[in-house]
C-alpha cells in the first residue's frame, strides 16, 4: 500500500490530496518551489526511516553547501542510528571547515558504529 505524506509537517494524507489536514499548507505550491536540493533537504525528516538515508547520500554526492547544516542537525538529533550514520558520511564529502569541525566533535559518540566512521574519516585526513 502507497502511503503519502505532506513535504511541510510529513503528516500522512490521502493520495491526490492538495491541501494538508494537518498544517493546511498548499502541497503543490510549496512542492513546486523548491527544487532538487531542497526537496532532498526536506526528505531528510521524513518518517519512512530508509528516506532519510536515501536523501543523505544523494545531498553527500551533490555536495551542494546548502545541506551542510541540515546534515549537521540530523547528526545531532535523530534517534536511528543508520540515519545518524548517513548524516555523517554525506558531511565526509564535503571539503568545507563546518561540516569537518563537526565531524571532528563527534570522535567519543556514544555508538561505536559513529566513532568507527568517524575514526576512519580522521585517518583518510592525516594520510
Amino acid at each position: 500500500m502507497t502511503h503519502f505524506f505532506c513535504p511541510n509537517c510529513w503528516h500522512e494524507i490521502p493520495e491526490g490530496q492538495d491541501e494538508c489536514p494537518e498544517c493546511h499548507v498548499s502541497i503543490t505550491e510549496r512542492w513546486d518551489k523548491k527544487d532538487f536540493v531542497d526537496k532532498l533537504i526536506a526528505a531528510l525528516k521524513h518518517p519512512e526511516p530508509t528516506t532519510p538515508i536515501r536523501a543523505a547520500m544523494i545531498l553527500g554526492k551533490l555536495k551542494d553547501t546548502r545541506a551542510i547544516s541540515h546534515l549537521i542537525f540530523i547528526a545531532q538529533t535523530a534517534h536511528d542510528i543508520f540515519i545518524i550514520l548517513a548524516a555523517v558520511r554525506a558531511l565526509r564529502e564535503f571539503e568545507s571547515p563546518v561540516a569537518h569541525n563537526f565531524l571532528m566533535t563527534l570522535k567519543n559518540h556514544p555508538a561505536s558504529l559513529i566513532r568507527n566512521e568517524i575514526n576512519e574519516y580522521a585517518h583518510s585526513i592525516d594520510t
